[in-house]
C-alpha cells in the first residue's frame, strides 16, 4: 500500500514539472461537465462551466448560483453589487471579476436553514470549525419598522434610539424596599411600629396579640386528649422532646362545654404534624422556590387549621393586583404590590352581590379577581422563602392592607351615606394630608395580616384613626415549622385568628355595610 502511494505521488510531481511555465490556457480549460452544490434546492445536478472572461489574468468565475439574488437580504444583495462594480472599475473593464472569499473564516454555512446544503469537500470555502449560532441583526432598513410594532406591543417597557434605528430595552427602575418604605413614610400613607414599642394598642388589637403571644410560648397549643399519645412519643422521637405539661390545655371546667384549646378548634393529628414538618424540612434543605414551600407547606397549614370554619375559605392569590382606584399612582410611594394567600368569608347572599355592584369595578374587595368579588377579604398572607428581604414583606403587605383599608372606606360610604364623613379620596389633595376613615369611623379596628419566611410565621396588624392614619405593627413570632412544636403553634394561631374573623370582622362587616344596601 504505501508503494502504491509514493508511486502515485511522483507521477503527481512530475506531471506539475512538465507543466509549461505561467500558462494560463489550462486554468480556461473547462470540463464538458461538473457536479456544483446548489445551496436552495437541498440536491446536487450537473451544469456547465461558464466561459471565462478574454482577461488575460482574470481566473474563471464560479457559476451563478441557482438561489438568485433577489432572494437575499437587501443589505446584503446591494453590497455584492456594489463590490462587482468597484472590483470591474478598477480593472478597467466591465466584466464582473470573482468575488468568491478564499479566507475560510468569512464563509459561515446558515446550519438554521433546513434548505441550505453545503457539501465540505466541494467547496474550499467550507470551515468546519463549530460556532455558536447567533440570530442575524435586522438590517437598517427594517429598524424603523420593528420599533414601531415593538413600541406598539409594549410601549412600557421597550425605547429606541432615534439615530440608530436598533430597539434597545428600557426597564423601569424600582425603588429600593428601604426607600419606598421611606416614602411611605413621608407621605404619612403608613408608619411603622413594633409590638414591643410603648405605644398602647387598641384593646381589641391587645386582647388578641396577649393571647397570641401565649400560644406562641407554646401555652396550651394541645388538646388535653392528646396528652398520653404524646408522652409516650416523646420517649422515643427527637423530635417531640419538647413536650411538657404547660404544652396542653385544661380540660374543661364543670361549667364549660370545651377547653380553650378545643374552642378554637381540632388539634391536628400526629401524622399530619409529621407530614407538615416533614415537607419544610425537605423545602428548606433542598432550597425550594417560595411556590414550592406555598404548596408542600403554607397552603397545608391554611387548610388543616381552618377547614373547620364552614363561614371561610381561603385562595392562593400570588397574581392579584390591586385594583388601580387604590395604588395611589398619584403618590411617590404609589404602588401595585401583591400578596400570596387570603383568606375571605365565604357567604353567599343578595346583600354581598348589591355591595359589590356598588363599587366602580364591581367588587367588595381592592381588587377585581373574579374569586374574591363577593367574597370580603379577612386576613392577607405574604410569604417568602428563608433569609429573603424582611423589608420587602412588609412593603408589600403594607401597601396591600392600605388598599384594603381604603376600599372598605369607599364601602362604607357607599352604603352609608348619611355616615357625614369626606370621601377618602388616596389620589386627590396634599400627599400629606391623610384621608378620613369611614370604616374606622363606623368601628373597624384592625385588619390582622400575617407574613411567613421559610418556617417562621409572624403576626401583623393595620390600624387607622378616624382621622386617617395608618399604622402598621409588627411583628409577633406565631411559631416555627422548623420544629413540630411550630406546627402546634401556627394552627392554634391561625384557628384563633379564624375565630377573630368568625365573631368579630364578619359581624361589623354585615351590621355597617351589608344591612344599609
Amino acid at each position: 500500500l504505501n508503494l502504491t502511494l509514493m508511486t502515485s505521488e511522483n507521477a503527481i510531481i512530475n506531471w506539475i514539472d512538465n507543466l509549461p511555465p505561467h500558462d494560463v490556457s489550462l486554468l480556461a480549460a473547462t470540463p464538458p461537465e461538473e457536479t456544483a452544490v446548489t445551496s436552495c434546492n437541498d440536491r446536487t445536478r450537473k451544469r456547465k462551466r461558464t466561459p471565462t472572461s478574454t482577461h488575460p489574468h482574470q481566473l474563471p468565475s464560479p457559476a451563478k448560483s441557482s438561489c438568485s439574488e433577489d432572494k437575499l437580504p437587501p443589505s446584503t444583495a446591494s453590497a455584492i453589487d456594489m463590490d462587482n462594480r468597484d472590483a470591474a472599475s478598477r480593472d478597467g473593464h466591465d466584466d464582473v471579476v470573482d468575488v468568491t472569499p478564499r479566507d475560510p473564516k468569512r464563509f459561515r454555512p446558515n446550519t438554521q436553514n433546513p434548505d441550505f446544503d453545503v457539501q465540505p469537500h466541494a467547496n474550499p470555502d467550507f470551515d468546519p470549525t463549530p460556532k455558536s449560532n447567533r440570530p442575524e441583526r435586522p438590517p437598517t432598513s427594517q429598524a424603523s419598522s420593528l420599533a414601531s410594532s415593538s413600541q406598539a406591543s409594549n410601549a412600557s417597557d421597550l425605547s429606541f434610539g432615534s439615530g440608530l434605528g436598533t430597539p434597545t430595552k428600557k426597564r423601569r427602575r424600582q425603588s429600593s424596599p428601604r426607600k419606598q418604605a421611606v416614602l411611605m413614610a413621608m407621605e404619612k400613607a403608613v408608619e411603622s411600629v413594633s409590638f414591643d414599642s410603648d405605644v398602647d394598642l387598641p384593646a381589641a388589637l391587645d386582647d388578641l396579640v396577649s393571647r397570641i403571644e401565649d400560644l406562641a410560648r407554646g401555652n396550651g397549643v394541645i388538646s388535653h386528649t392528646e396528652k398520653e399519645m404524646l408522652y409516650r412519643q416523646r420517649g422515643t422521637s427527637r423530635r417531640f422532646r419538647w413536650i411538657k405539661e404547660s404544652s396542653f390545655a385544661p380540660p374543661p371546667s364543670p361549667g364549660q362545654a370545651q377547653s380553650s384549646r378545643d374552642e378554637l378548634g381540632p388539634t391536628p393529628t400526629l401524622e399530619t404534624v409529621n407530614k407538615i414538618w416533614t415537607d419544610a424540612d425537605d423545602c428548606q434543605s433542598f432550597q425550594h422556590f417560595e411556590i414550592q414551600w406555598n404548596c408542600a407547606v403554607h397552603f397545608k397549614m391554611l387548610e388543616m387549621a381552618l377547614t373547620h370554619f364552614h363561614q371561610l375559605g381561603f385562595c392562593i392569590c400570588t397574581g392579584v393586583q390591586i385594583h388601580p382606584n387604590y395604588t395611589r399612582r398619584a403618590k411617590a410611594s404609589h404602588h401595585n404590590k401583591k400578596v400570596d394567600f387570603c383568606v375571605f368569608v365565604n357567604e353567599h347572599s343578595p346583600e354581598l352581590t348589591r355591595a359589590a355592584l356598588t363599587s366602580p369595578f364591581q367588587s367588595v374587595n381592592q381588587t377585581d379577581y373574579p374569586a374574591l368579588l363577593e367574597r370580603p377579604i379577612a386576613l392577607s398572607i405574604e410569604t417568602k422563602v428563608t433569609g429573603q428581604d424582611w423589608a420587602e414583606a412588609v412593603n408589600q403587605i403594607s401597601v396591600w392592607l392600605l388598599a384594603q383599608w381604603d376600599a372598605l372606606d369607599d364601602l362604607v360610604l357607599r352604603t352609608r351615606p348619611r355616615a357625614g364623613v369626606a370621601s377618602p379620596d388616596v389620589d386627590s389633595g396634599n400627599a400629606n394630608d391623610p384621608k378620613l376613615s369611614a370604616a374606622a369611623a363606623a368601628g373597624l379596628v384592625f385588619l390582622p395580616g400575617i407574613v411567613v419566611q421559610g418556617h417562621d410565621w409572624y403576626f401583623v396588624a393595620m390600624t387607622r384613626s378616624a382621622a386617617g392614619k395608618s399604622q402598621l405593627y409588627s411583628r409577633i413570632l406565631c411559631g416555627s415549622t422548623q420544629k413540630t412544636e411550630g406546627v402546634y403553634q401556627v394552627v392554634a394561631v391561625l384557628q384563633l385568628l379564624g375565630r377573630y374573623i368568625q365573631n368579630e370582622y364578619w359581624p361589623w362587616f354585615k351590621q355597617t355595610i351589608l344591612t344599609n344596601v
